[in-house]
């Protein structure tokens, strides 16, 4: 079950940042997500199936479709540099998170391996990070090097083995 699917389950509202216009809690996903895809239109079939334009949007597939077949998953897989960081939606949704990190109180990080093929990205983006955020770590065993960079930037940094209990932080 994707993030997306759990927040609508409990009534969060969400926008997924680069790929719709939704309001409440900002989504950003720089290795896209197993429901993104590209529009039909930017495909043409002949010999083979070749991408046409990497500036299109992507869009959210609904819920109920993921099992079907595609022509393009827009995923990259956590051990894997990303190939997608080009895309308008990827790139929109780093100048979204730059623009409003300033004014952040707090950052959920959930699902990071903070592996060399990613690190810079996750980096970039908790550079953005104003000093009086509260980093919330959604992981029972954070990478320890993540933990350091966190730490080298002195910000408050709380890691959930479980739910957390959001009231107090």
């Amino acid at each position: 079950m994707h993030l997306e699917h759990v927040l609508s389950a409990f009534g969060f509202p969400f926008q997924r940042i680069g790929i719709a216009a939704e309001s409440g809690v900002p989504i950003l996903k720089p290795h896209g997500s197993i429901d993104w895809r590209a529009p039909r239109s930017i495909f043409r079939f002949e010999d083979r199936i070749r991408l046409i334009d990497i500036q299109t949007s992507i869009e959210a597939m609904p819920y109920a479709e993921l099992l079907y077949q595609r022509c393009d998953a827009q995923l990259v897989l956590p051990n894997e540099p990303s190939t997608i960081t080009g895309r308008l939606a990827i790139k929109r949704g780093y100048e979204v998170v730059a623009a409003m990190a300033p004014e952040c109180t707090h950052c959920v990080i959930a699902g990071i391996s903070y592996w060399e093929c990613d690190r810079q990205e996750i980096d970039y983006l908790i550079d953005q990070l104003s000093p009086k955020v509260c980093v919330v770590i959604a992981n029972p065993c954070p990478p320890e090097d993540m933990l350091d960079r966190l730490a080298d930037l002195k910000l408050r940094v709380v890691v959930c083995p479980s739910a957390p209990d959001l009231d107090g932080l």
